[in-house]
């Protein structure tokens, strides 16, 4: 049955279809779309379909940067075959962040563009109910929620820190809430560079993360 979104939510999450059959579920955060009409709300699931070779209205088939990233993150590998994408996308829900959608690739969201997209991010926690959240750029985890917001952050592992040619930063998962305040629908997150930053490169990010994956599951237990 097909989630249903109140209009603060403009354009929907991708779901996979095995999503809820997960013992455990991951949600992964992007950051924004571009070129988009107001009328196309089910957009991220065309891309998605399209990265798995199928065609749809405004979008052909071919590998997507974005989902291609996303795979070797998850996964720890280079490439996945088609068999091996249609089940990934199965298992995990992909939502953009800012609800609205830039006009270009090369326009960034404003402050006020991520502040407002606050609300739509909770509600699709509220609907899909994530252990974990993967969060697709260093920008966007600045707007995110922070202490003041009833957030908690996790402890540094001084043992990790991100690649070059990013910033010396240290390893830690927070504790993000659909409502800071009540405490609802808690959520394992951390964050990694976005694909299309200088100098990503997936492969880079393989030890950051084994070890939140790793310090995740152990909070599960």
């Amino acid at each position: 049955m097909a989630a249903t979104y109140s209009p603060e939510v403009w354009y929907h999450p991708w779901v996979g279809e095995q999503y809820q059959q997960q013992k455990f579920r991951w949600l992964i955060l992007g950051e924004s779309s571009y070129g988009l009409r107001d009328d196309e709300q089910r957009a991220t699931e065309s891309m998605i379909r399209a990265h798995n070779g199928d065609d749809q209205r405004g979008w052909a088939a071919s590998r997507y940067r974005i989902c291609t990233a996303v795979e070797s993150l998850m996964t720890g590998r280079a490439r996945l075959d088609d068999d091996e994408k249609r089940k990934f996308w199965d298992t995990v829900v992909f939502y953009n962040f800012v609800r609205e959608s830039m006009s270009s690739a090369e326009i960034r969201p404003t402050s006020k563009q991520f502040f407002e997209s606050r609300n739509a991010f909770s509600e699709v926690v509220r609907v899909h109910m994530p252990h974990a959240v993967l969060v697709m750029g260093l920008g966007l985890w600045r707007y995110l929620p922070g202490t003041k917001d009833g957030w908690v952050e996790g402890e540094e592992r001084i043992d990790i820190s991100m690649p070059l040619p990013y910033e010396n930063r240290s390893l830690n998962v927070w504790t993000g809430y659909s409502d800071g305040k009540t405490k609802e629908r808690p959520f394992a997150c951390f964050q990694v560079a976005h694909p299309a930053s200088r100098g990503f490169k997936a492969e880079k990010w393989s030890r950051w993360m084994a070890a939140a994956t790793e310090m995740i599951e152990k909070r599960s237990v």
